[in-house]
């Protein structure tokens, strides 16, 4: 695995909640290269529960945009926009279990438009939540113009 340079880390960072550094209320998450996949491990605290002990729903569908985002950085060395995010909650996961695996790959590009499958894994590797995302993905000239991508 090798870990994924975060391109908006610099004086220009943004606050983004998933992936910022300097967000005191953010995810703050980091990001692995495994082969065609990304992934990151993450720690849940209680305060992202919904009910107690269990992450509530719309911090897993944030973890799971996020990641997606990442493969479209990673994989396709531009930056992209959520068109749609169908999240699937098979099992709940837990915040008192320590770290969880968030995955994904790109499954289909047609033009600019990008598939990705993503998913959460608990402490035991079972499979607790599921997404489909789409992503439209902007040249990386306007990538760069629109939102200080670095290539």
């Amino acid at each position: 695995m090798k870990k994924i340079a975060n391109r908006l880390s610099s004086e220009n960072e943004s606050n983004c909640f998933g992936c910022s550094t300097r967000n005191p209320k953010g995810l703050r998450m980091e990001f692995f290269e495994d082969g065609d996949e990304v992934v990151c491990f993450w720690d849940p605290e209680w305060y992202y529960d919904g009910w107690n002990g269990m992450l509530h729903g719309g911090v897993s569908a944030s973890l799971l945009d996020e990641l997606g985002e990442w493969l479209v950085f990673s994989k396709l060395d531009t930056a992209g926009v959520t068109t749609d995010l169908n999240v699937k909650y098979k099992k709940p996961v837990p915040t008192t279990d320590g770290k969880i695996e968030i995955r994904g790959k790109i499954t289909r590009q047609i033009k600019n438009l990008v598939i990705v499958e993503a998913w959460i894994l608990n402490g035991n590797n079972t499979r607790c939540v599921e997404a489909s995302i789409r992503y439209y993905t902007y040249p990386k000239s306007v990538a760069e113009e629109k939102f200080n991508f670095k290539a």
